[in-house]
């Protein structure tokens, strides 16, 4: 389990997330759980997996629409990136967004890799840059530039 980040009662966003770039390197297999919320921009980078990457996400972008008690929160650019170079395959399981707004962005960076899964995923702010042998979505095989 990955946390990037928790709640917490503070006016300055730094404190809630100090790690900018994460790498987790040379793996037979892993399952990776993304947890957190995400206040500014940060890279994970997988490298030399041999085996399968399986990743599952819960991740909140924080940006809240203005309502009846509270002030929209401000809008600021925030960008997940994921890199994955040398993974034999990469399944994306189970990938939840919440509370994101036009200024959030999820880049996904895949080279090098045999196989790409993905299974549905509510958000429309991905920059798709998959290259793989083979992509499959949940209406099957695909072209990698349409695997989202």
């Amino acid at each position: 389990r990955l946390d990037i980040g928790q709640e917490r009662e503070s006016e300055d966003l730094e404190v809630h997330n100090k790690i900018v770039r994460y790498v987790l390197k040379t793996f037979d297999s892993v399952t990776v759980h993304l947890v957190g919320e995400i206040y500014k921009n940060l890279t994970i980078e997988f490298e030399d997996v041999i085996g399968d990457l399986e990743l599952k996400a819960q991740i909140d972008f924080g940006q809240f629409p203005e309502n009846l008690f509270f002030s929209a929160t401000p809008s600021v650019t925030t960008i997940l990136r994921l890199v994955f170079r040398k993974v034999k395959s990469v399944q994306f399981s189970r990938f939840i967004v919440k509370n994101y707004d036009n200024q959030s962005e999820i880049v996904i960076d895949v080279k090098d890799t045999d196989s790409f899964a993905v299974e549905k995923i509510k958000f429309p702010g991905i920059e798709n840059l998959v290259q793989a042998n083979s992509c499959r979505s949940e209406y099957g095989e695909v072209p990698c530039d349409q695997v989202f």
